[in-house]
């Protein structure tokens, strides 16, 4: 009898028309080898896997933790903002009781960046579908 598992599957917006899929089993990362687009799921887990975790976890642009004191040799500007990040009130990424739709809401953004909406633009646009999402579930 197999083991019970536990998996998540995220979707990440590196395609033109859409996500790839990097399902997590335990701790393991997995590529469909049969799948559509297995090159560019293998460029995407081998950024986030190695490229990325190289940036953030060298200089002052350490990886933050979630849990308070966790980050015991990061940079003192780096660690000013954990208080902010464990502190109550914050609101989540991703909450799937508001139908925010995060990573297609990124996807359209980046593209809309593409075509010539400015950074400062898309985070505004973001913020104003977010606090629309959330006003409309508040009870």
């Amino acid at each position: 009898m197999a083991p019970e598992m536990e998996f998540i599957q995220q979707g990440f917006p590196v395609l033109p028309d859409g996500t790839i899929s990097l399902p997590s089993i335990d701790s393991r990362i997995c590529v469909n080898a049969k799948g559509e687009h297995v090159e560019e799921a293998l460029n995407a887990l081998e950024y986030f896997t190695i490229s990325k975790a190289e940036e953030l976890s060298s200089g002052n642009k350490g990886l933050l933790s979630g849990f308070e004191g966790e980050n015991p040799e990061a940079d003192p500007t780096v660690l000013a903002l954990q208080t902010d990040a464990v502190s109550p009130g914050q609101i989540p990424i991703e909450d799937m009781r508001l139908c925010f739709d995060y990573w297609g809401t990124i996807r359209i953004l980046c593209l809309d960046m593409i075509d010539g909406m400015t950074p400062e633009e898309a985070a505004m646009e973001y913020d104003r579908i977010q606090a629309e999402k959330v006003e409309k579930n508040v009870p």
